[in-house]
């Protein structure tokens, strides 16, 4: 997931018949990449990075953060970026027993933790992050936030038949 430092809501709420003013600066932020990586149960393991995610970097993630969180006989379902097609991804996982399943190009539907990133990033934008240090702290009360019966309804949403 990508966000862009100082990104904000871009609808408000006024009492019925009064409009709506707000100020809305012109605040063009670098960007953050947000990689993670959920179960039915519990977010598995989310990383944040200063700049856009590199194929080498995606491996390191898998090594030291996902890795150690999978079980024998896990399905680890990614879309076709191309830093998740770097050669060695498969071997990571398949040396904990886990498998790598790429969905269809154009298909984020049916990726369950992309619903778990909009939500996110519409708790992220209600406070307006100017710096990775506020998205990463903001990620980690947005993960706190989410439960187990939230996550099993976006594997529900893809049609993932839930365990």
């Amino acid at each position: 997931m990508a966000i862009l430092l100082g990104m904000m809501r871009d609808r408000g709420r006024s009492p019925e018949g009064e409009r709506l003013y707000d100020i809305k600066p012109y605040y063009r932020g670098s960007r953050v990449t947000v990689i993670g990586a959920i179960s039915q149960d519990k977010v598995l393991a989310t990383k944040v990075l200063g700049k856009s995610m590199t194929g080498e970097e995606f491996k390191e993630f898998l090594k030291e953060e996902l890795a150690p969180q999978l079980w024998q006989g896990a399905r680890v379902v990614m879309d076709n970026l191309a830093a998740h097609k770097v050669a060695g991804v498969a071997e990571i996982l398949e040396a904990v027993g886990a498998k790598a399943i790429y969905n269809a190009p154009y298909s984020c539907e049916f990726n369950p933790i992309e619903h778990l990133w909009w939500s996110l990033k519409a708790f992220i934008r209600k406070f307006v992050p100017k710096t990775a240090i506020a998205v990463a702290q903001l990620l980690k009360i947005g993960v706190m936030l989410c439960s187990s019966s939230q996550l099993r309804n976006y594997f529900i949403h893809c049609c993932y038949c839930p365990c």
